[in-house]
């Protein structure tokens, strides 16, 4: 089985291993800052490991075998296969799901388009359907953008209210005559309205904007760097 170390060394960056409850003995990480270059070279080492092509949309592909990593679009990926699987971010929210009985797993790229199209949802809803329980699946979210630095327009404030007309403002926060929004409680909403008792939700409460450990997009207005999230499954088969 791949460690903490071995990937700290193959992507040349650190990593943060979630400390999952319950025991939970699956292992997951978001890391910290990857040059470009650093993940092309690191990703050749690894095997049964995948990627989505992400292209911001709502698309969860259920994955039951290996595929090449970016050989197919989608934003979200849940698999009962013995595979690592995990998104890039860059200030978009990285979410990771686990089973109670470590049976499945997710991993959800989550920017604004996404989160507006409820992707997070989508796919708990879809883990829901091979029988688990709320109270049985496990959500942990990275490091994204906060609310202290995502300020948006009224364009996104429009698309906002369109999608979530009775509590958008609850997602928005207001200083200084600017409007920020908050992906996280965008999110959480999410999980809660599957009614996913919170306890079972994991928090890294970093602020890619803000640290410079990380990417940043918004700050840095670049694509040579971003964050790896994955999660693994690791043991035979469950399916």
């Amino acid at each position: 089985m791949y460690k903490k170390d071995f990937f700290e060394e193959v992507f040349k960056t650190e990593l943060t291993e979630i400390s999952w409850s319950k025991n939970i003995k699956i292992p997951a990480y978001f890391t910290k800052k990857i040059k470009k270059t650093q993940f092309e070279e690191g990703i050749k080492r690894l095997k049964n490991f995948f990627l989505p092509k992400q292209v911001h949309g709502d698309e969860v592909l259920e994955l039951d075998r290996f595929l090449e990593v970016f050989s197919v679009e989608a934003d979200a990926v849940i698999t009962r296969k013995s595979l690592f699987v995990g998104v890039r971010t860059a200030d978009c929210v990285p979410i990771l799901i686990a089973t109670e009985d470590g049976s499945l797993i997710g991993a959800v790229h989550a920017g604004w388009k996404g989160s507006l199209k409820k992707i997070l949802q989508k796919t708990i809803k879809k883990v829901k359907t091979f029988g688990y329980k709320p109270e049985e699946i496990f959500i942990a979210i990275g490091p994204h953008i906060r609310e202290c630095c995502y300020e948006v327009k009224s364009d996104l404030i429009e698309l906002l209210k369109k999608t979530f007309p009775d509590n958008y403002e609850n997602f928005l926060h207001f200083r200084n005559r600017s409007t920020f929004l908050s992906l996280l409680k965008l999110n959480l909403f999410q999980v809660q309205s599957e009614s996913i008792p919170l306890e079972n939700v994991w928090i890294l409460e970093s602020c890619t904007c803000c640290n410079l450990e990380y990417a940043s997009f918004r700050r840095d207005k670049s694509l040579e760097a971003f964050q790896l999230s994955f999660i693994g499954l690791t043991e035979k088969d469950p399916c």
